[in-house]
């Protein structure tokens, strides 16, 4: 990592950016690249985004930190967390959730939500454990989520 790249780091306080469908780039390769304020240093995060009413994947509690009036970016990588399940949740289910966020009065509809991912957990297409660490990454209580330790853990299996 460059110090530019490290100091955009520290300056967002660590997040990737804004992880959404929209912003992943699969390679024919089929690897996977998400565009990041590390790859462009004029990207901006999904919550200074939120901020200005641009539609992203915004963690429900950084929502609630918008509806409050906090708009300091104090996300953790259980916010980017939520971005990356419901990027796959989105993919797996051909589905496009940025009608769930409400930018005027940075409200998530947390109802409509559950009964997406109630339809996720009843799919019979993906694996169950797939399907349960999809549903796992997605959770509305950030402290119910994978932290990055426990996330990586399960990838490196595979």
């Amino acid at each position: 990592m460059t110090g530019a790249q490290h100091e955009m780091l520290r300056r967002t306080n660590g997040k990737v950016g804004d992880i959404r469908p929209h912003n992943v780039f699969l390679n024919s390769e089929g690897e996977a690249k998400i565009s990041s304020v590390l790859s462009w240093p004029r990207e901006h995060t999904n919550f200074s985004k939120a901020m200005d009413n641009e539609p992203t994947y915004l963690a429900p509690e950084d929502m609630e930190r918008l509806e409050m009036g906090r708009l300091e970016d104090s996300a953790n990588f259980h916010s980017e967390v939520f971005s990356i399940g419901l990027s796959v949740l989105g993919a797996g289910m051909l589905q496009d959730f940025l009608g769930l966020y409400n930018t005027r009065n940075y409200r998530f509809d947390n109802k409509e939500f559950d009964s997406w991912l109630e339809d996720w957990r009843s799919n019979t297409v993906y694996s169950e454990v797939f399907t349960a660490l999809i549903s796992n990454l997605c959770q509305l209580r950030p402290e119910k989520r994978l932290d990055e330790k426990q996330l990586w853990d399960w990838i490196s299996k595979f």
